[in-house]
């Protein structure tokens, strides 16, 4: 983290449900550099295969990721995704029970969904 901000990735891939491994093995990475626990990486990783995979079976060219990284947690926020395909309560329930929290914005029938995990505090 910088001192005006967070740290910004961003990643865009094809709509291919293959493509979806590249950006688990990207938080995995992440992750790993944060210092976040195994189980922590592991929710991680689930939140971000089921959100992508979701994202992938619309009819866009491309899913825009990016990853925002703040000295206490990683935001990973997928950008301009069809609102549509959030509004079953259970996709929102497995991304809750595996993140910190789970936010939308809509604009339209565009939304951006960020999914957040923080940073376990260190015991002394």
């Amino acid at each position: 983290m910088t001192e005006l901000g967070p740290e910004i990735l961003t990643l865009k891939i094809p709509t291919a449900k293959e493509f979806v491994d590249v950006v688990r093995l990207m938080v995995a990475g992440l992750g790993a550099r944060m210092d976040f626990t195994y189980d922590d990486v592991e929710d991680l990783k689930i939140a971000v295969e089921e959100a992508c995979s979701r994202a992938a079976e619309q009819p866009e060219n491309n899913i825009h990721i990016e990853f925002l990284i703040f000295e206490d947690r990683l935001e990973v926020c997928l950008r301009g995704v069809p609102s549509s395909i959030w509004t079953k309560g259970q996709d929102q329930l497995i991304l809750k029970a595996v993140t910190d929290e789970v936010k939308l914005t809509s604009s339209g029938d565009k939304c951006d969904l960020y999914l957040l995990k923080y940073r376990a505090k260190k015991t002394a």
